[in-house]
């Protein structure tokens, strides 16, 4: 059941995260972090702090053609969400529940690695930056919802 602005009543929270906050916050965020860093075809993209989803389904808006689309969040809530809108719409990504700071990936497993609206709120962001630097491939990028880029060599 929804009220009159088509909002769930009865939602989980990730559901109405998703009905409420994409698409006034978090949509045209992810939309100005792909304008600032497209990602190519073939990248291998993180979507750090993925929340339910938006930066991975304004990826996947693009095309196909990317080797990997994976999201981590540490909400098994807003993963459910992001899995299921995925699902939906035919986007073929991965989505992993841990913290930043201990990310489930190998060393330089990805060239891109987007972040929107979440590095203030990580307890121990010098740890999760560290980390980032870790799973990002020499020469990768990881924009963030700021307006600064952050490459491999300054993490």
């Amino acid at each position: 059941m929804s009220n009159q602005e088509g909002v769930p009543r009865n939602g989980t929270f990730a559901e109405r995260y998703d009905s409420v906050m994409v698409p006034v916050i978090f949509q045209p965020w992810a939309q100005e972090l792909l304008q600032r860093q497209p990602p190519q075809l073939r990248d291998r993209i993180l979507d750090l702090a993925c929340g339910t989803g938006a930066v991975i389904r304004e990826v996947a808006s693009l095309g196909n053609g990317f080797a990997r689309l994976a999201g981590v969040d540490m909400s098994a809530g807003m993963l459910a969400v992001a899995a299921e809108k995925a699902s939906v719409n035919g986007i073929d990504a991965e989505w992993f529940e841990a913290t930043a700071g201990e990310l489930p990936f190998p060393d330089s497993g990805f060239d891109l690695a987007y972040c929107q609206q979440a590095l203030q709120f990580f307890p121990d962001r010098v740890g999760a930056l560290r980390e980032l630097h870790r799973v990002l491939a020499s020469g990768a990028v990881s924009p963030s919802a700021f307006p600064a880029v952050c490459t491999k060599t300054l993490c």
